[in-house]
Parts: C-alpha cells; sequence; structure tokens
C-alpha cells in the first residue's frame, strides 16, 4: 500500500492517483479506489468489539482536506464521549427515515382529526361545517407540514377575519388548536401548540369580547308571531312548513331539517328526537319527546312525502336534508321588518308568551324547549309526569300563533 511520511497536503490530495490509502494522521484517510475515486475515511478501533472500523466522510471531489479533518475530529470527540460514530449516524438516518414516514401535512392532521371524532359529531352538516371553516380561513396551514407551522402561520391565518368575523374567526383558532393538539400527542410535532389562547394568541390578538357586541338572537315579539304564522301560512313551499313546524314544536330549526318520518309515532301522537341530533355534550345528550298538538298533528298529515327516510329532503348525498339557511331565508323574506330575525328566536317569543300571558309552569316551557331543569327531583319527576301536561301547553301555544290578534 502506497504510504506518505508526512500528513497530507491540498496538493498531494489533489494529485494523488495510484490505489492505495493515504495516511494524514490521527486517523485520517484518503481512499484511492481502483477506478480512481477518492475519498475521505476515519479509521477507529470500536471501543465494544475492539475492531477496526471505517467511517466514510465524503468525495475528495466534494469534501476537501481542510473539511475532512474536522469531521475527523468532530468523530474522535464522539469516541472521547463513548459513542460510535458510525452507530449514531446509523441512528440518525434511521431517524430521519421515520420522520419522513410520518411526515404529514396540516391537511392530511385535519382529515384524519375528523376522522377520528366519527362518533361524536351530532350530524353530517356540522361536520361539514367544522371541516369548512378551518379549509376555507386557515388554507395557508393545509399544505404546510405540521411539525413546522409556527405562531406567524396561524397569525396569517386569524388576522384578516379577526376583527370582521370574530366569533368564525374564534371558532377557527379553536379547531386549529386540536388538531395541533391531536398531531402532538401522534408525535407528529413538538413542542408548544401555536394556536393556544392562554398565554400566547392573547397577547397578540384582541379579546373576542371586545370586538363583538354580545346580545341576544332577534327574536319576535310574541304578540307580532300570530301575524308572522297568518304570512307562513300562504307559502306553499317546503322552507315555509318547515318553519312553521319549528315554531309549532318550539324546536331548534336544525332539529326540524333532519327530521325523519320514523321519529313519529303517530298512534301515539309524539315525535321523539334522538339524543344524536340533540345539542349538548355528547354525553349529556337525551331522547326528547314532543307531543303532537292537534294543529302539530294536522301539519305533520299534510306534509308530501318527498323522501322515504328526511321529512324534509336536500338536494342530494353531500346535502340530505334541507338546509336551515333556507327556513332562515324564508322566514326573513315574508317582510322586511323580519331582516334581521333569526328562527331560534322563536324560542324566546315562546317562553315569554309563557311568562306573560299563560298559567303554565314555566318548568314545563323549559320542557317543551329541551332544556335541563336545575332541580334533579323536579326533572325527575317531570319526566314522568309531563308529556300530557305539555301537550296542552303546545295546543294553547298553536291556537295562540294561528289567532287573528
Amino acid at each position: 500500500m502506497p504510504r506518505l511520511t508526512k500528513r497530507l497536503t491540498a496538493r498531494d490530495a489533489a494529485t494523488l492517483t495510484e490505489p492505495g490509502r493515504y495516511l494524514d494522521g490521527n486517523g485520517l484517510l484518503l481512499n484511492i479506489g481502483p477506478t480512481g475515486a477518492r475519498s475521505w475515511v476515519f479509521r477507529y478501533r470500536s471501543r465494544t468489539t475492539g475492531k477496526h472500523r471505517d467511517k466514510g466522510l465524503g468525495s475528495l471531489t466534494v469534501v476537501t482536506l481542510a473539511e475532512a479533518r474536522r469531521k475527523a475530529d468532530a468523530c474522535r470527540k464522539l469516541l472521547d464521549r463513548g459513542v460510535d460514530p458510525i452507530d449514531r449516524a446509523q441512528r440518525v438516518r434511521r431517524n430521519q427515515t421515520e420522520a419522513a414516514t410520518n411526515r404529514k401535512t396540516f391537511g392530511e392532521c385535519l382529515d384524519l382529526f375528523v376522522a377520528s371524532r366519527a362518533d361524536g359529531w351530532k350530524n353530517a352538516k356540522h361536520k361539514s361545517q367544522w371541516t369548512n371553516s378551518v379549509t376555507q380561513h386557515a388554507a395557508n396551514l393545509m399544505a404546510k407540514d405540521v411539525a413546522t407551522i409556527s405562531t406567524d402561520d396561524v397569525m396569517a391565518a386569524l388576522e384578516p377575519i379577526w376583527a370582521t368575523k370574530t366569533e368564525t374567526a374564534t371558532r377557527v383558532r379553536q379547531r386549529v388548536e386540536n388538531v395541533l393538539d391531536w398531531a402532538t400527542t401522534m408525535k407528529l410535532r413538538s413542542g408548544e401548540n401555536p394556536a393556544r389562547w392562554k398565554g400566547h394568541l392573547q397577547n397578540l390578538l384582541a379579546a373576542p369580547e371586545a370586538l363583538k357586541d354580545v346580545k341576544n338572537r332577534e327574536a319576535l315579539p310574541y304578540k307580532d308571531v300570530p301575524k308572522c304564522m297568518k304570512l307562513i301560512r300562504v307559502k306553499e313551499t317546503q322552507a315555509a312548513r318547515a318553519l312553521r313546524m319549528t315554531i309549532l314544536s318550539c324546536l331548534r330549526v336544525g332539529e326540524v331539517t333532519g327530521a325523519k318520518w320514523s321519529e313519529f309515532d303517530l298512534k301515539a301522537n309524539t315525535w321523539t328526537i334522538p339524543a344524536s341530533r340533540m345539542k349538548g355534550p355528547k354525553s349529556m345528550r337525551q331522547d326528547h319527546t314532543v307531543p303532537l298538538s292537534p294543529t302539530l298533528r294536522a301539519l305533520v298529515d299534510s306534509l308530501p312525502k318527498l323522501s322515504a327516510v328526511y321529512v324534509f329532503p336536500g338536494s342530494g348525498a353531500k346535502s340530505p336534508t334541507m338546509s336551515t339557511d333556507s327556513v332562515l331565508n324564508c322566514l326573513q323574506a315574508l317582510d322586511p321588518s323580519y331582516s334581521e330575525l333569526t328562527v331560534h328566536g322563536f324560542r324566546s317569543s315562546f317562553r315569554d308568551w309563557v311568562g306573560d300571558e299563560t298559567t303554565h309552569d314555566e318548568n314545563l316551557a323549559e320542557l317543551a324547549l329541551a332544556h335541563k331543569l336545575k332541580s334533579k327531583v323536579e326533572a325527575a319527576y317531570r319526566r314522568q309526569t309531563a308529556l300530557e301536561k305539555r301537550r296542552a301547553l303546545m295546543q294553547d301555544w298553536a291556537t295562540f300563533c294561528d289567532s287573528k290578534r
């Protein structure tokens, strides 16, 4: 094997061509192969096996003599700490390969997070709204590696809508935080969550409460409900029928538009909305039975059966039921003065009517609205005895709604 009696020079490295190994010192060798390929090697003895090992430091065409010496010094420092340079390099490569395999974009994590919550969504529409709000307003995050998302990235999504669409923006922030928390749990990222509010984004964004007026949803005064119902009755549309059914049943509009024919027991004159379609945390939801007053029963009987499953079918597989916006648009189109009303507001109209105009027990009104009673004893009692009393209450409400006041 050709040998040099002194350390290599840059000229030696550039001019040597005979195959062999040329010692530079301290374990650094210049290796020239049979084909003339030249590369740097660090040769050392394994502290575990006692055998010699050769660690490649790169081709001479890429790594200069000075760089090779620095790499060899780094290897010697590892050996001094009891770390084998080759074993360490293999571990690093394995970790990099594993990280590359597990790397996912925020968009992929969003899809996986939503899928993991499949049993928790109240309905397909809620799931769609949850996903669409993030994809629309945090579009800048979708293609990013979830491990690299920073506070600046989150701020870029939130700042344009924080002051103008505050409620939407706060929901988007919470949902982005949820996805990033999930990614951390799945070991797809590490460190603090850049979308967290407390102690972080609250220092960069104005408090939501300071940006929006906190007020109840616009409700029609109960004395004006009969006039509104008269306007609804002349409309021969499914949206108008759904609106009238919502007012008479005192349900939330989504519970009406999602109604299924199988939920009605026409012999018992009841309509039972399953817990899965009710509002509230999954663990606290329960079935809600609506007594069908004669007026509400007549409305149900008059509804055209446009679907074998849904009472108010939608436009296709992606929208199997009528949109709640269709019902809202129907209401607001009835009269120019209704432009700020919400369908949900009729629940407040009903509650005010019970308190101001009737002698009905106000707890009955709370049960009709599917509200949880504060007293556990009262709640248990009412669950067993209130159905027929509520039937009378709902008929009185229907009579009032259709009166000529």
